[in-house]
C-alpha cells in the first residue's frame, strides 16, 4: 500500500491491520520506507505523529526514512530541465497541441543512451 499523503482515519486503520498481517508473515524484521514530506495541517501533523508513535511500537519494523526531496539527487530532473530549455523556455506554441507534438518529438528522439547521458550531468 502506498500513500502519497497522510492516510485519514480510516486508512490508518487499514494500514495497521495490514502491517500485522504482512509482519505476521516474516520471520525476521520487516522494513518500511517512509517519505520526510512536510505537512501543513493539523489533522495531518496529528496523524502523522500517530502512524509514527504505532510504528515505533513495532519491534519488528525497521524504518527508513527518506531525505525531503533534494531535486539535485534526482537524475531524471535534469531531463526535465533540458526538456524545459528546448520545448518551454522563450517559446511560444500556436496551440496546446503544438506543444503536445513538440514534447512527444522531445521523447522520441530520446535514446535510452542519451537519457543515461543527460541524467548523468
Amino acid at each position: 500500500m502506498i500513500y502519497v499523503r497522510t492516510p485519514n482515519d480510516e486508512e490508518l486503520r487499514e494500514l495497521k491491520r495490514m502491517t500485522r498481517q504482512e509482519i505476521g508473515r516474516v520471520a525476521q524484521r520487516a522494513q518500511m520506507i517512509l517519505l520526510s514530506a512536510q505537512q501543513h495541517t493539523v489533522p495531518e501533523i496529528a496523524r502523522i505523529f500517530a502512524v509514527k508513535a504505532w510504528l515505533a511500537e513495532q519491534s519488528r519494523i525497521q524504518l527508513f526514512y527518506l531525505p525531503t526531496y533534494c531535486s539535485h539527487l534526482n537524475p531524471v530532473e535534469n531531463i526535465w530541465l533540458r526538456l524545459k530549455g528546448q520545448m518551454a523556455a522563450n517559446r511560444l506554441y500556436g496551440s496546446l497541441q503544438c506543444l503536445l507534438d513538440g514534447v512527444a518529438g522531445f521523447f522520441n528522439a530520446m535514446t535510452p543512451e542519451l537519457a543515461l547521458t543527460w541524467a548523468a550531468h
